[in-house]
This record gives structure tokens, C-alpha cells and sequence, in this order.
């Protein structure tokens, strides 16, 4: 799906890419995205008030609506309304298919041989690609702009002297519209969710929240006092990171920790799920949000240890709440 975009490149071709988009991701530069937030948080609220008392809501799809909306925003300038139903049509079949593909991945199969899920995948693809190509060339006669399809567009390689095709417009915002909003959606809900189970947690947030902020409007100037919600939004991503592994493709052959590792091997590195087992009395304990900031992370002598997800152990850690 992403084709030749910064994501899946290597050497001089992610590093120029890279270099463009950067910029964006700085902690300044996302400082400034503070009213579009506020306004996705807010629109997301109005929907929920206007529930009848007992309601079912589908909170990762909203959560879905919201990232989307923030992200498509700050990447696409004027937003990609019909990037949303192009992306929720196929997105569970898209999903569902995944796993068969790391399979084949590994197993070093064509992209092209028959798998389960293979077909709804690739239609999900071409859906989603046809309408990032389209805004791509609506944007074509503009000029200057800010966003990240702006300053793609009007990017150079060093190199060479070209600018960027539209090809590889087209695989970047693909590559950052699924990576950076789905990734998002999921942290937001489980972090609901953590919070739905844990009246401590949620008095302690609703506390802050009416200290830092009051009445007014959030706004990026509050983020550095809301301290609290950092803690629990890290502790969430912690024990629920929503991307449980990074695979990546051995280039060259190499020795790690001693071990011969040949090139063409398939790496895969979890997200580890750990829990801290306290030297003192030998019963697991868990980390809590208290734990979870920058500023004040203890460390009492501890042996970090790493779970399946349905050990008991990991089991334990789900319950900090």
C-alpha cells in the first residue's frame, strides 16, 4: 500500500523524504495544531451530550472520526472528508487480512499468490490510493501552503534536482493518513476505556482538568500542567501500545549479542509488555499512572520481564486500574 513512500524506503531515499517532513513533527510545530485538536474533541462531546441517557456508542469508530479529522487538517490543508468513507469501508476487512500477510511476508511469498483476507486488501487499497491520487491532483495547480502535502509537493532531492512525483505524494500522505490516525484511535479508546474502570483515575483527571483549565477552552498552552492525563495516557500506551510489533527487513548480514543474523531475515521487535516485580517481599506489582512520567520515574530495584498477553502476569498488569 505505501509503495516508495518515507515508511518502507532505506538510504538516500528515506533520508530526503525524512527530511522534509520533519519539520512538521516537531514538538513546536505540533504545538500549534492545539485549536484543531480541541476542535475534533469538541465536536465528538456534542455528539455524545445529544445521546439519549443509556445509549450505546461505537467509541473507536468516533475516536476513528476525530484522529481522521485532526490529521487529515494538519497533513491536508481544508481536510479529506471523503478520505474517512474511503478509509471506514474496507478498514476491518483490511485489518482482518493482516496477520495471513505477515505470513506470507515472512515465508517470503509473493505479493500476487492467492491468501486469505489477499482480495478485500488490495480492493481497500486501490480504494483508498484512488482518492489520496485525486486530492493530489486537485492540489496541483496550488501553490504554497504549509501542510505536509504542500511542502512534499514543493520538495527537491538533493540529489538529483526533481521534485517529488505524484506517485510518491500519493504513497507518503497514504503512508501517514493510515499510520498516524488509526495508531491514534486505538490509543484514545483503550485509554477510555482504562478510564471508564478506574473512578480514582477519573476523579483525578476531572481534578486537574478544572485546576489547569477552569472554564476556558483547552489549548496547547495547558498540555505542560496536565500532568496527570500525560501520566495516564502513557500508562494506557504502555500496557496497550497500539503497535504491538515494528518488522523490519535485515539488509545486511550481521551478529547481534552474538548471534549470525543473514541478510534477507525478517526482524520483528515487540512492543514488550512488562510489569515490575518489586525486590522487596517478592509479589508482582504493577506500575501505575503515578509512575508513568517523565519527571518522577522511580525505579526500585526491579527486574523488568517480558509477557505473552494471556499469562497471568500480563493479566495483572491490566488491572492498574
Amino acid at each position: 500500500m505505501f509503495g516508495n513512500a518515507m515508511i518502507s524506503s532505506e538510504g538516500h531515499q528515506w533520508r530526503w523524504q525524512r527530511s522534509v517532513a520533519a519539520p512538521l513533527f516537531r514538538h513546536e510545530e505540533l504545538m500549534r495544531y492545539g485549536s484543531v485538536i480541541s476542535e475534533a474533541a469538541e465536536a465528538t462531546i456534542s455528539g455524545w451530550r445529544l445521546s439519549e441517557p443509556g445509549s450505546l456508542r461505537l467509541i473507536n469508530r468516533e475516536m476513528m472520526h476525530a484522529a481522521f479529522h485532526v490529521i487529515s487538517n494538519t497533513m491536508l490543508a481544508g481536510g479529506a472528508p471523503s478520505g474517512i468513507k474511503a478509509v471506514e469501508k474496507g478498514h476491518a476487512d483490511y485489518y482482518a487480512g493482516v496477520n495471513w500477510w505477515i505470513v506470507y511476508r515472512m515465508l517470503g511469498l509473493p505479493h500476487w499468490l492467492p491468501r486469505p483476507g489477499g482480495r478485500p486488501m488490495r480492493a481497500h487499497e486501490r480504494r483508498l490510493r484512488s482518492v489520496v491520487s485525486e486530492i493530489v491532483r486537485s492540489r496541483s495547480s496550488v501553490t504554497g501552503g504549509n501542510d505536509l502535502l504542500a511542502r512534499l509537493a514543493s520538495s527537491q532531492d538533493p540529489e538529483t534536482g526533481r521534485s517529488m512525483p505524484d506517485v510518491l505524494l500519493v504513497d507518503n500522505i497514504v503512508s501517514f493518513l493510515m499510520a498516524g490516525f488509526d495508531t491514534t484511535a486505538f490509543a484514545l479508546t483503550w485509554t477510555l476505556y482504562l478510564v471508564s474502570q478506574s473512578p480514582e483515575w477519573e476523579e483525578r483527571i476531572l481534578a486537574e482538568l478544572d485546576s489547569v483549565v477552569g472554564s476556558e477552552r483547552i489549548t496547547s498552552a495547558h498540555y505542560s500542567r496536565l500532568k496527570v492525563v500525560q501520566q495516564v495516557v502513557s500508562e494506557s500506551l504502555r500496557l496497550d501500545p497500539t503497535a504491538p510489533v515494528i518488522i523490519r527487513d535485515i539488509q545486511e548480514d550481521l551478529v547481534l549479542n552474538g548471534t549470525r543474523i543473514p541478510a534477507g531475515t525478517i526482524g520483528i521487535i515487540p512492543s514488550m509488555r512488562s510489569i515490575v516485580i518489586a525486590a522487596y517481599g517478592g509479589s508482582p506489582t504493577v506500575s501505575t499512572p503515578r509512575g508513568s512520567t517523565r519527571a518522577g520515574r522511580k525505579s526500585p530495584r526491579a527486574t523488568n520481564t517480558c509477557h505473552s498477553a494471556r499469562d497471568p502476569a500480563s493479566a495483572l498488569a491490566r488491572r492498574w486500574l
